[in-house]
């Protein structure tokens, strides 16, 4: 993917949204050519955030993805279902980002739920490191660059975890609708607004100097119509009244007129007056200036609160409104009349650009991008090459697609637990693995009825346990002979489901299990150690975590396993971690963790991390290691800088090595919980075949992901 960009509004009409929109992407075109329009969510098939699809599709030919519908825009509130629109979005995003494209985001918007859908564009923003253009408005003539800027930065700082977008991958467009009260202003003088708009032009220009990266648009939709006075007239369900004259003179200004009226003709060319039916005062102002004026006007008029043109010869009082229209018959000026009063005339016009009127007819959106380019740089967007951070997001996306891939089979022994039931039934649904349950089946078949989860899928198996135990009976009795156990024996451990799984594995009946929602982590792995045993060059198993925090992704290990490693098993269990890294296509950066950094203490405990570094350095070169090293100079670059100034680990390091089980079950519980975030594992190594423990409290989600990385695991090699 060549460039991503997403506008998001904060505080903006979806006109103005719209069309900013779709200048962009015509700017876009013109600097890149190969764009892919992206919206990510609508709230219902007939939404669009771009109206102008038409134009898009048949005049910039560019691709185009089909979003995500939802009806109710609330449900992102449940965690659950926001999450799996977040996977959706990321899933859309990545069939074309290995592709030569620059994709273009229009960020969602609902005025009902304007906090939900801010935290949702700024999220998907993060998660793709998308460049940002923050679409709002101001009513202040002079304004506040600095301020808005700040306040930007600010809210998404909170939304974004702490992280300060840079000024060159953030864009802000203000739309300013104000410029001297323009809206129901009082027009003496229409030539003051082209005067203005050009004045000012010139002078925002030089204010967004400020960082170059911030540009006010002068917007009145009052002022860039370009449409007929038969389809005004249309459009705003008027009645013409001298229907002999030419109606195909474009109208390019509105202006409504409330007091007085001192103005020549001249300066309403091209223009559409609204003036009260009540108003005499302006009726005969106006009715004079015609009256004098001896060139050819050319401009036309609107007169609101008239229901019947039929009523004027009976209302003494308005006897000027038919000397008026015989006049403006006269001077060949156009004439319509409505029952509407000016307000809602107004707002009608607020929504002429999302009227067929509007996104059907390609010169009024040429008429849009030519003005609001105007106010915009040839090439707005840098040639910067776009990067995908390996953020928890995108990492649960890889994690998923490889297995999905893979059609790998994992075997379930807790098989009537319903947090299981339910992953397997996920699992099957998205093709991440084939699942087998392992349990009575009119059991399983009754939570599923009862919790509404549907497991009539192909690759869900259900087998009772019963029916397959004595199949291992002597095969076990084999294999643990030696350590004096009898057939009978062998008999009995098989009533451990744990155990008849462990034996279908060594068959290679399944390709791996998941266990633990249930029972302990001791429970899990003692028949693995027994039946399955390490692999040939290590002398331990070991485990690690996969930290989704928001920034990045860290591993940690050991975490579950080995309660007090020596230095030998502390390298070992770094090495089996670095092998466990690359299979997720990540380049571990080992810190060996203490509560000292270098050689500053003598202690047993840091001489144990500083001899199983140079262990694995000596073993294994290849390896980028460094320690002891303490856990902050070990992840922030700063602190690294000053405490290990010659390290290249230090401030770097993605692989937290921590010295015994003590330390690193209670850091990975602390910072799970603390900072709320999802944390995969424990995912055990140095096992010939892929077992894996769950802890007790995982939810649904958790053994998702665990089944996905044990059949990810199934494809191992040595490093």
């Amino acid at each position: 993917m060549n460039k991503v960009i997403i506008t998001i509004p904060i505080n903006v009409n979806i006109n103005f949204f719209n069309n900013i929109n779709i200048t962009l992407l015509n700017k876009l075109q013109s600097q890149f050519h190969k764009i892919i329009l992206f919206n990510p969510i609508l709230k219902t098939q007939e939404q669009t955030c771009i109206r102008n699809k038409y134009y898009i599709e048949k005049y910039l030919k560019i691709k185009y993805i089909q979003p995500i519908i939802i009806n109710n825009i609330s449900k992102l509130n449940d965690n659950f279902y926001y999450n799996k629109v977040i996977n959706s979005i990321v899933n859309n995003f990545y069939k074309y980002n290995d592709q030569n494209y620059t994709m273009f985001i229009t960020g969602f918007m609902s005025r009902q739920h304007e906090i939900l859908t801010f935290f949702l564009n700024c999220k998907i923003a993060k998660i793709l490191n998308a460049e940002i253009v923050f679409i709002t408005a101001s009513s202040d003539i002079d304004i506040d660059y600095k301020y808005i800027q700040n306040n930007i930065n600010y809210i998404s700082k909170q939304v974004m975890t702490n992280t300060t977008i840079s000024s060159s991958s953030m864009k802000i467009i203000i739309q300013n609708y104000n410029t001297q009260n323009l809206f129901f202003n009082i027009y003496n003088q229409f030539s003051y607004y082209t005067t203005y708009m050009h004045h000012n032009s010139s002078k925002l220009s030089s204010k967004n100097n400020y960082d170059n990266n911030i540009y006010t648009i002068i917007y009145d939709t009052t002022r860039l119509l370009g449409i007929t006075i038969n389809h005004l007239c249309q459009y705003l369900c008027c009645n013409m009244i001298n229907k002999n004259i030419q109606n195909t003179f474009l109208i390019k200004n509105i202006i409504f007129v409330y007091e007085n009226l001192i103005i020549k003709s001249c300066c309403y060319h091209m223009s559409l007056l609204i003036i009260s039916y009540n108003n005499n005062q302006i009726i005969k102002q106006l009715y004079n200036i015609i009256s004098s004026d001896i060139n050819t006007i050319t401009y036309n008029i609107l007169i609101t609160n008239m229901s019947n043109i039929n009523n004027i010869t009976k209302d003494v009082e308005k006897k000027i409104i038919k000397q008026f229209i015989l006049l403006a018959n006269k001077k060949n000026i156009n004439i319509m009349y409505t029952k509407y009063d000016n307000n809602i005339i107004y707002n009608k016009l607020q929504y002429f650009y999302q009227s067929k009127f509007f996104y059907l007819n390609i010169s009024f959106i040429e008429q849009i991008i030519q003005y609001i380019s105007i106010f915009l740089p040839k090439n707005i967007f840098t040639q910067k090459k776009h990067i995908i951070y390996n953020n928890p997001e995108i990492f649960k996306y890889l994690l998923m697609e490889k297995a999905i891939k893979l059609h790998k089979t994992i075997l379930l022994p807790e098989g009537e637990e319903i947090r299981t039931i339910k992953a397997a039934s996920i699992c099957a649904k998205n093709k991440i693995a084939n699942c087998i349950l392992l349990g009575y089946p009119q059991h399983i078949h009754n939570i599923a009825k009862e919790y509404d989860i549907n497991i009539q899928y192909n690759n869900i198996q259900i087998i009772n346990p019963d029916s397959i135990r004595n199949n291992y009976i002597e095969q076990l009795f084999f294999l643990r002979k030696e350590k004096g156990i009898s057939i009978i024996d062998a008999k009995k451990l098989l009533i451990n489901n744990m155990l008849v799984a462990t034996m279908m594995l060594k068959n290679k009946q399944v390709d791996g299990i998941v266990a633990g929602a249930s029972q302990t982590t001791a429970n899990t792995i003692r028949p693995a150690l027994q039946i399955i045993k390490t692999v040939s060059q290590y002398s331990i198993i070991s485990s690690i975590f996969f930290m989704l925090l928001p920034q990045k992704i860290l591993i940690y290990g050991d975490c579950a396993i080995n309660p007090n490693p020596n230095y030998k098993q502390l390298a070992e269990i770094a090495l089996q971690t670095a092998e466990t890294a690359a299979l997720f296509n990540i380049d571990a950066k080992i810190a060996m963790i203490s509560y000292v950094t270098g050689t500053s203490s003598n202690s047993l405990e840091a001489k144990k991390v500083y001899e199983a570094t140079q262990l694995i350095r000596h073993n294994a070169p290849q390896i980028l290691v460094d320690g002891p090293l303490q856990y902050d100079a070990a992840i922030d670059i700063n602190i690294g800088r000053y405490k290990a100034p010659n390290s290249n680990i230090a401030g770097h390091a993605n692989t937290i090595i921590f010295p015994d089980l003590n330390t690193g079950n209670t850091t990975y519980k602390a910072v799970q919980r603390t900072a709320n975030i999802v944390s995969i594992g424990p995912i055990l190594q140095g096992i010939q075949q892929p077992v894996n423990d769950l802890s007790r409290g995982a939810s649904i989600e958790d053994i998702v992901y665990t089944i996905a990385v044990t059949a990810i695991q199934t494809t191992k090699k040595s490093i």
